[in-house]
């Protein structure tokens, strides 16, 4: 979904500002945190069991928000990216039912399954699964966000709702296996949430990239492993047009930035008399697969000819010479390109369309 798109800089740095200062992970999963064992046993016989986590060194990360102006797109990108770290117990929560009426100051009271990854529910005398119901009382936005797939994640440690957004179903599914969950969610939504409660309980190390909304109520965009390394897009950027700088003169064309990603393209300014021009394409995004990139174009009678593209992932590695590898080769190639292009010449030639046929059958006509 594209949230805006414009043509300078500054406007960039305020919409990734405003970005920014929403966007936010949590570690939600520990490896190495300690872990109770609680039986409960009757007439000798035991009942059930549970494992949970303990909380002994826990320590909570408020988000800060400093100023309210967005003069910059560096003061705006410098709070985009956060990063919390908890050591809690993260269940699943699935849609049971709601309340029609409303309450006095107009949130919706609505109840859900709570579904625990080491004791989904319990079993009764007649077989019959007994699920533990957690009531929710949320205004009518919040309520909104969570009945999108009506599953959420929640920590009851710190009583946070990481409602699980459409977008965030592939990244899911993929680590944790899980397509299956988001097939049927609509007419099977609590087999749906038990299996991703299944899939969590292996789970040692996961991340949570959401927007943050609320005090309590914080939209998943995407689900990530413990190899995923955040790197805030203000970082990146700034970085990006910093070296830049320091070799071009630029000017920018114009950016877009959406949910996925974040695109900015800069023309170099050389002041050559030629009808092309010389393009650089900067990508980046928060979500779980898409890489950062760097791309040299050479733009022709309004066609990009791609020169250079360099890519790097959301990793540790990246920190290790990520920022010089995206810029490998990129003004070589655009000097390369120049030289070729001032060696062409005008010469008239024989030519015939039957010198097209090869091409034609290439692109199959």
């Amino acid at each position: 979904m594209q949230i805006a798109s414009g043509s300078t800089k500054e406007e960039l740095f305020q919409v990734l500002e405003k970005i920014d200062q929403s966007t936010v992970i949590d570690t939600v999963l520990k490896t190495g945190q300690k872990v109770c064992v609680t039986a409960k046993r009757e007439h000798g016989i035991l009942k059930n069991w549970k494992l949970g986590v303990t909380l002994d060194n826990y320590e909570s990360r408020s988000l800060m928000k400093k100023g309210t102006t967005y003069a910059s797109f560096y003061d705006a990108v410098a709070n985009l990216d956060k990063e919390g770290q908890f050591s809690l117990d993260c269940s699943i929560l699935c849609f049971c039912r709601m309340e029609y009426t409303r309450s006095w100051d107009g949130d919706i009271l609505s109840y859900w399954y709570n579904i625990d990854p080491d004791f989904p529910y319990a079993v009764q005398e007649d077989g019959q699964p007994e699920f533990r119901i957690l009531p929710l009382k949320l205004p009518e936005s919040d309520f909104k966000i969570m009945m999108q797939s009506k599953m959420a994640f929640y920590c009851a440690s710190t009583e946070r709702i990481y409602p699980i957004l459409p977008i965030a179903y592939e990244s899911i599914a993929k680590l944790m296996d899980a397509s299956l969950a988001f097939k049927y969610t609509e007419e099977q939504n609590l087999a749906s949430a038990l299996l991703l409660a299944e899939k969590l309980s292996d789970m040692t190390d996961i991340k949570f990239l959401y927007r943050d909304r609320s005090h309590v109520v914080k939209p998943v965009m995407a689900v990530m492993g413990g190899r995923y390394e955040y790197i805030p897009q203000a970082r990146f950027f700034e970085d990006v047009l910093d070296r830049v700088s320091l070799r071009e003169l630029y000017s920018v064309t114009y950016w877009i930035v959406s949910d996925e990603e974040t695109f900015l393209e800069i023309e170099l300014n050389r002041f050559l008399l030629s009808d092309y021009k010389l393009v650089l394409w900067i990508r980046t995004g928060d979500m779980p697969g898409r890489s950062m990139s760097v791309a040299a174009f050479a733009k022709l009678k309004g066609m990009y000819i791609l020169l250079h593209r360099n890519t790097e992932e959301h990793c540790r590695q990246y920190h290790a010479g990520g920022m010089d590898r995206l810029l490998v080769g990129i003004f070589e190639e655009f000097n390369h390109f120049e030289k070729l292009y001032n060696g062409l010449e005008d010469k008239y030639v024989a030519f015939s369309a039957s010198y097209l046929t090869p091409l034609l059958k290439i692109i199959g006509k």
